[in-house]
Order: C-alpha cells, then structure tokens, then sequence
C-alpha cells in the first residue's frame, strides 16, 4: 500500500474506547476516535510513540504556521521517513501526503525535534492520543519497525 493510499485509510483504523463504528462510546469529546488525526493534528504524539517505541529520532518539518512531525531511521544505508502511514524511503511520497502548505515537495527542510515538551502530555486528551498511537502500532508493528522491513 502506498502512503497515498494509506493516508486516505487512516480514517478506517479506529479508537475502539471513543468509537465502535457505530457510533461514540463515550459522551466525551475526544478527538482521538481514529487514526487520521495522527497525520493532520496530532503527528507529534505519532512520532513520540514512534520514538518510545524503537528510539526513532523525531523530526519537524516546518512550513509558516503548520507542521508535520515524523521519525527519521536508516534501513540498509537508505533514510526511512515514518510516520502514521507507515515507513518509506521515498521522501517525496511521503511529503506529498502530509497536509503542508509548501510550494516544492523536493526540499528536506527538517529539524530534529526536542520532544521533551510533548512526552509531557499536557494537553487535553494527549495520554490518550498517546494510548491510541502506541495501540496502532502494536497492532501493525510491521508498518513501523524499520527492523521488519
């Protein structure tokens, strides 16, 4: 599957706490109900599950006011680009899925993240968008290990 193609089935891999597909669980809010919200929204919790999980370094792409966040790793000498969809070495797939108002898809304009104000948790509902990251991948480990690969 492509991360095109996994971007547009994110919205399918749900929170079964928030929601059963039938409709929500609880009465609360919670903008964790599936996994889209990991690639527009919430990529930095992604990426600090990402790094808890396999030590990936996070990354920042910044463009004005928007960002993506995503955990870079090396695969037989090739960098691996990971995030919510997955891991992939074509950097220009991966960009051209994330919701970033750029006007070139070719730049690796990126910066290593200090992740030590998201692994906070602070705002509402990151323990459980933190939850619902680590849950996604356990269930499909082999999306991320890059050791899998």
């Amino acid at each position: 599957m492509t991360h095109d193609e996994m971007s547009k089935s994110l919205s399918q891999e749900t929170n079964d706490e928030y929601f059963n597909g039938e409709g929500v669980v609880s009465d609360l809010p919670n903008p964790y109900e599936d996994a889209s919200i990991f690639l527009q929204g919430s990529c930095e919790l992604f990426a600090l599950a990402l790094h808890q999980e396999f030590g990936f370094k996070v990354y920042t792409i910044p463009t004005g006011m928007s960002f993506h966040c995503f955990c870079k790793s090396n695969y037989n000498g090739t960098e691996v680009y990971i995030d919510v969809r997955g891991a992939t070495t074509d950097f220009k797939e991966f960009i051209s899925g994330v919701y970033l108002a750029r006007e070139s898809y070719d730049c690796h304009d990126f910066t290593l993240r200090d992740i030590e104000d998201d692994a906070k948790l602070s705002n509402p509902y990151d323990a459980e968008g933190l939850a619902f990251a680590k849950h996604i991948i356990h269930e499909h480990p082999e999306r991320y290990n890059t050791e899998l690969q």
